[in-house]
């Protein structure tokens, strides 16, 4: 993954690939990687999905279902935060 970066400290980057964490009634989010581009964060926010997808399968195949995943997951600017104003 060229341009990735893992999020310790400040953001130095153009896009934060973030991921929703937590229980129902408890969720935050988290920032996980920064990227250059959006384009890198996409492609990378999408390999973590499908990567998701095929261990859920997998799972469900050995006859050990799981409705827990990642969470949702996305992309947004350094300047946005999800988790809304400090």
């Amino acid at each position: 993954m060229t341009g990735v970066r893992r999020v310790a400290g400040p953001l130095l980057c153009a896009w934060v690939a973030w991921m929703e964490v937590g229980d129902v009634g408890d969720k935050s989010w988290e920032a996980v990687y920064a990227f250059d581009t959006r384009q890198e964060c996409q492609v990378n926010v999408d390999r973590m999905k499908a990567v998701e997808q095929r261990a859920l399968k997998e799972l469900e195949a050995k006859g050990t279902p799981s409705t827990r995943g990642l969470g949702e997951l996305k992309c947004l600017p350094d300047t946005i935060d999800p988790r809304g104003r400090k």
